[in-house]
Formats: C-alpha cells, sequence, structure tokens
C-alpha cells in the first residue's frame, strides 16, 4: 500500500454499510434512549456529562464504539458503572463492514475500493431492567452486591480509612 494513500471521505459520500441497530429486539421506548457514539479522544467529563443525567432520569443509555474506540469505551462504561450503582448492562459485539477509498500515488494505477469489517461494540446501561427476558441475553450483567446502592448508615470503607492521618486513627 505504499503507492496508494487513504482518500478521506465526508460525511455525505461515506460508504458506510447500514447494519441493524443494536437492541432493537428489546422494544425499548425511543424517548426514553439516549445515544452516545463514542470515539478513541473522547474526555471522561464529557463523557460523564452526556450520560449521568439521562441514568438519574431512569432512561436507557446505549454506548457505541468501533474500531479503535472500544477500549475507550469500555474504560469509560466502567468509570460510569463506578459512579451510577446498581446499573442493569447489555453488552452486544458484532462488526460493522465500511468501504475505503484509496487512491494511487504514481500514474497507471488504478483506484482500489476496500471493503473491512471492523469490531463494534454497544453497551446498554440503565437503571432499571428493560424487560425479563433480557437476563437470559448472554452480554447481560446484573448489578453485583459491590454496586448495589448504599444505605446511609454504613461506616467509611477501607480506602476512606486509610486516607485518615496515623496519630487520627484509634489504636
Amino acid at each position: 500500500m505504499e503507492f496508494y494513500e487513504k482518500v478521506r471521505l465526508d460525511e455525505g459520500s461515506r460508504q458506510d454499510v447500514e447494519m441493524e441497530p443494536p437492541f432493537q429486539d428489546l422494544n425499548l421506548p425511543p424517548e426514553c434512549v439516549v445515544w452516545v457514539n463514542v470515539n478513541a479522544s473522547m474526555r471522561i467529563g464529557d463523557f460523564m456529562n452526556l450520560c449521568l443525567s439521562p441514568l438519574k432520569n431512569g432512561d436507557f443509555v446505549i454506548l457505541s464504539a468501533k474500531g479503535q474506540a472500544t477500549a475507550t469505551l469500555v474504560q469509560h462504561a466502567e468509570s460510569l458503572k463506578l459512579r451510577v450503582r446498581g446499573l442493569h448492562q447489555v453488552t452486544r459485539m458484532c462488526y460493522e463492514r465500511c468501504e475505503d477509498l484509496w487512491k494511487p500515488l504514481e500514474p497507471g494505477l488504478d483506484s482500489l475500493k476496500v471493503l473491512r469489517e471492523v469490531p463494534a461494540l454497544h453497551i446498554l446501561l440503565s437503571t432499571v431492567l428493560p424487560n425479563e427476558g433480557v437476563t437470559s441475553d448472554p452480554g447481560y450483567s446484573c448489578p453485583t452486591k459491590s454496586e448495589q446502592p448504599r444505605s446511609n448508615n454504613k461506616s467509611r470503607n477501607y480506602r476512606d480509612k486509610r486516607r485518615t492521618h496515623p496519630q487520627d486513627r484509634a489504636c
């Protein structure tokens, strides 16, 4: 590929092959769904601002990423699960097809169209169970005991105790 360069396509002429949207089988009400597309350079603060208010209102948040952004998506989703306790998670993985156009750098060569499959990851997060059938889904993850909402009468956890000054601790 040293004799070719990739042509940057604008959004209007982009040749992504449309696939079936994830979680369509769950019959989620469209007005209660917030869809966040994560890219590799998305900052955690921007991500949290997009996701926290819909989750606190009881809406569903669908997080999507493809290619190199899937690692960022997983990191941000785990951070969100630490911030918001008691989240139900449904994960779906697939491959999305996209077409790239390569133009030749030297005369006499033909342009190339390359159809490639890029891994994509979709995560549905919600404080409520979407429906009863989702628990049998292989990508379903229920809230664990440590993710359950804490009651106010619990004592501080180990990390809080460790941060106190040694002279302030009771022996």
